[in-house]
């Protein structure tokens, strides 16, 4: 900080010394004597000597005095305005609209026209896809839809315009959910629909598979809700602190030069030259320098402290606008009805009753968690879920539909991963309180595995099947979600007759029949040629006249003429028609059979058991299964096996192929008692009264 000034001389510098006088007449003015020099004795009557030069300036005057106090700082910034209360929620949206429409599944993923009733997408991994291009018609190559394509992108929300889904025909299990993100485009003769990935399971679809894909659109953005009441202003910022001291003002400016002295007379002997003069008095003092300008203004105090709080405004008379409409969530893949439970470390023996707000499925011999899920047969479910709701309308009417085979299906999924699921058939009646234990407040559901998203490992000796890995945690929130079977319908009415069936294999040939009746009397023989001409005799006397000699034996055997076919002669469609049925003919005596396997239960190795008589008949060990075919191209594999002594079809079915509704199965066996019998030889006589006896009928 600049000192103060304690005396204004300081400001102006010393009046330089005066000359010396000199005497007589005015000698040349002499030299300024040095500064500070002794004053010489005063000249006789000498003028005054000339004015000295100026003493050098003196040093600068001390800083000006502080300037004045800077002004007031601002005031604080005002507290913040004051919040309204919210006004009440809008009511909730309705669902959007949703619409279905069957297609054809394309696995190219090129951007051009795939040709009628094809869907596909640009990326061969669904997860990664971001296109979704729909042909202009549908699957039956006549219906146009285009329009509901283009209403895609009608809702105005600027994120998602609604949901996607694709859902292979006949297995929820394959199912593709797609944000639909912007406007869709026309491709001539198909749409581009821009798309995000949402979730789903794509592994089991094949091209030409029939696909139904839904729509659901979500609701437009809504109106901007009015702004909130202003609340109060804050108080005054406190007053800034003072600013500081301004600069120093300039120095004043130097005192001028004091009067010259008197001219003396003129001498008319140059004296001798005076001493130097004495120094000259001070120069007044000058002139006060001008203030120093004003200092800057000091800067501005802190902010003051955000007011408080407005109070809350009264409560509105009015109701508050609606809300604007909220978003339609996503179509779930699967359109169960669902609950919420805690999943139970619990998976073996059935015989703790789980606790409030929790279930557990297992088998009665071992835990699921080492063999896999599709091991599981009965869950065990507490009346009360993990919301505290009470669920035993849910639980009780999972077996209410009369199609009893199965009652419907149950899909369970951790509520954070809902793409690792598992599904099981309800095929039982539903069970209070399990096996009768108390408390008496759960349930026992017989299920029947059918599907899960984890399919690592299946096989014989792969190790476990459909792993509890992310589906199954203990302690996590689960979803159970159950769609009920349709209840069986009545019967239809009788179908036509079918067209007639191929021709089946021969059969095999049936038992020697017994021995026919004798046949009738052949026709004579020709008459012998006559024997030689013998020598002539003597003539003997005449005798008496002799009987008739006997006739001639039969003559040979004519060739055997051709096989007749062997029939198994029928009433035909037509009034007083039959017809035959040839029967089938084979190198050894067999017999055949058809066996019809029902495949719902969802199982993919099943053992059915063959017929007692049938086993009866044939020779042991001899029966093989030779022929197959599925209510659905399905690929399996047969066998006959042993459990015991008896014998069973055991059937496997891949598990790449889809699961049919029943497998027919032809099976084949050597008679009883014929095992070695192969090409049977026979003489040609018995030929010939085989055929006899295969042609008497034709007579």
């Amino acid at each position: 900080m600049p000192s103060f000034i304690t005396n204004l001389t300081e400001l102006v510098g010393p009046t330089g010394p005066t000359g010396p006088s000199g005497s007589g007449a005015t000698g040349p003015t002499g030299p300024t004597g040095p500064l500070g020099g002794p004053t010489g004795p005063a000249g006789p009557g000498g003028p005054i000597g000339a004015q000295g030069y100026t003493g050098p300036t003196g040093p600068g005057g001390a800083g000006g005095p502080i300037g004045p106090s800077g002004p007031t700082g601002p005031g604080g910034a005002a507290g913040p305005t004051g919040v309204g209360s919210t006004g009440p929620a809008g009511a909730t949206g309705g669902a959007g609209a949703s619409a279905s429409v069957l297609f054809l599944w394309e696995s190219n993923i090129a951007d051009s026209d795939q040709g009628n009733g094809k869907v596909w997408i640009n990326n061969p991994t669904s997860a990664s896809a971001t296109v979704l291009y729909i042909d202009d018609v549908a699957k039956d190559a006549t219906t146009n839809v285009e329009t509901w394509v283009q209403s895609f992108d009608n809702a105005t929300d600027t994120v998602n315009k609604g949901v996607v889904t694709l859902t292979k025909l006949g297995d929820s299990s394959q199912v593709l959910i797609f944000n639909v993100t912007s406007t869709v485009t026309d491709g001539t003769g198909y749409w581009k629909i821009p798309i995000s990935f949402v979730g789903g399971s794509w592994s089991y679809v094949s091209d030409g598979d029939t696909i139904c894909l839904s729509f659901v659109r979500y609701g437009d953005t809504g109106p901007t809700g009015p702004d909130g009441s202003d609340g109060s202003a804050g108080p005054t910022g406190s007053a800034g602190p003072a600013g500081g001291a301004g600069p120093a003002g300039p120095a004043g400016p130097t005192g001028g030069a004091g009067p010259a002295g008197p001219t003396g007379a003129a001498s008319t002997v140059a004296g001798p030259t005076g001493p130097a003069g004495g120094a000259g008095p001070a120069g007044g003092a000058g002139p006060a320098g001008a203030a120093g300008p004003t200092g800057s203004a000091g800067p501005a105090g802190p902010a003051g402290g955000t007011g408080p709080t407005g109070p809350s405004g009264a409560a509105s008379t009015v109701a508050g606008p609606t809300g604007p409409l909220g978003y339609t969530g996503p179509q779930g893949g699967f359109g169960g009805d669902s609950i919420v439970y805690k999943a139970s470390t619990y998976s073996a023996g059935g015989q703790i009753p789980p606790l409030s707000g929790e279930f557990y499925i297992g088998n009665t011999g071992h835990s699921i968690e080492q063999t896999g899920l599709a091991d599981a047969t009965h869950m065990w479910i507490h009346d009360s879920g993990a919301l505290h709701v009470n669920n035993t309308t849910w639980i009780s009417g999972l077996n209410d539909s009369t199609s009893t085979s199965p009652y419907g299906t149950v899909r369970i999924f951790d509520e954070a991963t809902p793409a690792k699921f598992v599904s099981y058939q309800v095929n039982g009646s539903v069970l209070n309180s399990g096996v009768g234990l108390s408390p008496h407040d759960y349930h026992m559901v017989p299920i029947s595995f059918k599907y899960s998203s984890d399919q690592v490992g299946i096989g014989e000796n792969g190790g476990p099947r459909n792993r509890t890995t992310e589906v199954l945690t203990s302690g996590n929130r689960t979803v159970l979600s159950f769609a009920q079977a349709g209840d069986l319908g009545g019967t239809g009415p009788a179908g036509g007759a079918g067209p007639a069936g191929a021709a089946g294999p021969a059969g095999a040939a049936g038992p020697a029949g017994g021995a026919g009746p004798a046949g009738g009397t052949g026709p004579a023989g020709p008459a012998g040629s006559a024997g030689p001409t013998g020598p002539d005799g003597s003539d003997g006397s005449a005798g008496p006249t002799g009987n008739p000699g006997p006739g001639g034996g039969p003559g040979p055997t004519g060739p055997a003429g051709p096989t007749g076919a062997k029939y198994a002669i029928v009433k035909g469609k037509k009034n007083d028609d039959y017809v035959g049925l040839t029967c089938v003919e084979m190198p050894e005596t067999r017999f055949d059979d058809i066996m019809v396997v029902d495949s719902t239960g969802g199982e993919r190795i099943i053992l059915a058991q063959l017929d007692e008589e049938y086993v009866y008949v044939c020779e042991e060990d001899s029966i093989q299964a030779i022929s197959y075919t599925c209510s659905t191209p399905s690929l399996c594999g047969l066998s006959i096996i042993k459990d015991g002594e008896e014998p069973y079809l055991r059937i496997e079915i891949s598990e790449s192929s889809p699961m049919p509704d029943k497998i027919i199965v032809k099976i084949s066996g050597i008679r009883d008692g014929r095992i070695k019998s192969r090409f049977d030889k026979f003489t040609k006589e018995e030929a010939f009264r085989n055929n006899s006896f295969w042609s008497s009928w034709n007579k």
